[in-house]
């Protein structure tokens, strides 16, 4: 079975003269990459593995690899993306959206009333959204926890109990 490898964040530019990096990484994501050996970036079509020194937070999180000692060898892997394996992510928030975007083409329904069906789901910083047509024009509608009644896997219609005015948006 191949990885699954998963953007958890960015390397964006080294700081300082040691080859420390400045990183951004979701909340998310956070915890996860501050206890991980290793993380994964993607070079000419291969994950490669950097091995991470040290991981401190200041008014940024600052990432120090193995064998980067000079901002100049950082700068090598400026603005590139990082990734974990899938496995190794414990986050309940990304269970969470893994679990939502499974929801393609399921049915919402709202007071006996069918909404529309979901043709994607979108990750967004605050939210997952559903897109969800509707009489051939497309709306947002958020897949928070709050609104969801139901999941019925077997008949693929999720029964949700949405605010009064959310379709009119």
């Amino acid at each position: 079975m191949a990885k699954k490898f998963v953007k958890i964040g960015s390397i964006l530019k080294p700081v300082g003269t040691r080859g420390e990096m400045k990183t951004d990484i979701p909340d998310e994501f956070l915890e996860d990459f501050v206890n991980a050996a290793h993380v994964f970036i993607l070079i000419n079509g291969s994950y490669v593995p950097y091995f991470i020194e040290s991981v401190r937070e200041t008014n940024q999180i600052l990432v120090k690899f193995e064998e980067m000692d000079d901002p100049e060898e950082a700068a090598t892997i400026s603005l590139k993306d990082l990734y974990m394996e899938e496995k190794n992510i414990t986050s309940s928030e990304f269970a969470n959206q893994k679990d939502k975007e499974q929801l393609l083409d399921f049915a919402i329904y709202s007071n006996n009333e069918n909404i529309g069906t979901i043709i994607a789901v979108e990750i967004f910083p605050q939210q997952i959204m559903a897109v969800v047509q509707k009489d051939a024009k497309p709306f947002y509608l958020p897949l928070i926890d709050q609104f969801i009644v139901e999941i019925n896997d077997k008949n693929k219609i999720i029964y949700m109990d949405l605010p009064e005015g959310i379709l009119d948006i």
